[in-house]
């Protein structure tokens, strides 16, 4: 019983939505969903807890996780440059990059060895090299192979995903860095092989805040978890802010309280958390 009172007094009773990460937070580094975690959620929602996602996929990448967590509440996909509503079908495209922008961002990696990937506003993704992603056709969609993709683009995409080994995206983070410091563009990682690119004015807190007056919520009642740098918002701007694991140093300033990572069923830790 002290341990049931100490849990209302901390974190209140007014939550009424959990909104996670996907990839890093429910689902490990293997792409799997953990029954542990999945079982979680579960609880939560017999619980009383609304439960959404904000992930940086695409919403055909991210289908077979939303099926399995039966996620039927508005959601936050592409990293907040996108939300969908299951209930009516539509799908909010928010903000893209500037053509110009993403055309710069195209010549820089051009001179490294990696690969991008564009995603237009319309679903479709090209590819500017034939090399092979992790897990592309299963995971992730493989995109469509445009080798002269610096001058077949000629729309602004909603974000682009730069992928190579750690070393040269070290290098080409720093050299991007510099490059967009004044631009309405940000990047960040989200795995060590992958780096994304959006327009500055997206993340997924704000494109969530968007969504909660048509849920009939307000931020203060949303529990917001996540593991990288692009759930920054989702972790710093709600009623409660959780990390996930240890892998991103600039959420440990804004998260109230820490959980295990996927592989070791760390979701299971929220329900010690709320009641």
């Amino acid at each position: 019983m002290r341990q049931a009172i100490f849990t209302l007094t901390r974190y209140g009773m007014s939550y009424k939505l959990v909104c996670f990460d996907l990839d890093g937070t429910l689902v490990d580094h293997d792409f799997h969903l953990p029954a542990a975690n999945l079982e979680a959620v579960q609880e939560l929602r017999r619980r009383g807890y609304r439960i959404t996602v904000a992930t940086g996929r695409s919403r055909s990448a991210a289908q077979p996780y939303l099926d399995a967590l039966e996620i039927a509440e508005p959601m936050v996909l592409s990293n907040g440059t996108v939300t969908f509503d299951p209930n009516t079908g539509e799908r909010r495209v928010l903000m893209s990059v500037p053509l110009a922008w993403a055309r710069r961002v195209i010549e820089l990696e051009q001179t490294h060895p990696l690969s991008i990937k564009v995603h237009l506003a319309d679903g479709r993704i090209f590819k500017s090299k034939d090399l092979p992603w992790p897990d592309e056709g299963v995971h992730f969609v493989t995109g469509e192979l445009h080798p002269n993709l610096l001058a077949e683009l000629d729309q602004d995409p909603i974000k682009l995903v730069v992928h190579g080994e750690p070393g040269e995206m070290d290098q080409f983070q720093r050299e991007l860095s510099e490059m967009i410091a004044d631009a309405p563009i940000r990047c960040f990682r989200t795995h060590r092989y992958y780096l994304e690119i959006t327009n500055s004015h997206v993340s997924k807190g704000a494109a969530l805040k968007l969504l909660l007056p048509r849920m009939g919520l307000a931020p203060a009642e949303v529990v917001g978890v996540g593991d990288q740098e692009n759930d920054l918002e989702l972790v710093r701007d709600f009623g409660l802010g959780l990390r996930v694991g240890d892998a991103c140093e600039k959420l440990i300033p804004v998260a109230q309280h820490r959980l295990d990572p996927p592989e070791l069923g760390g979701i299971q830790g929220l329900l010690r958390l709320l009641p």
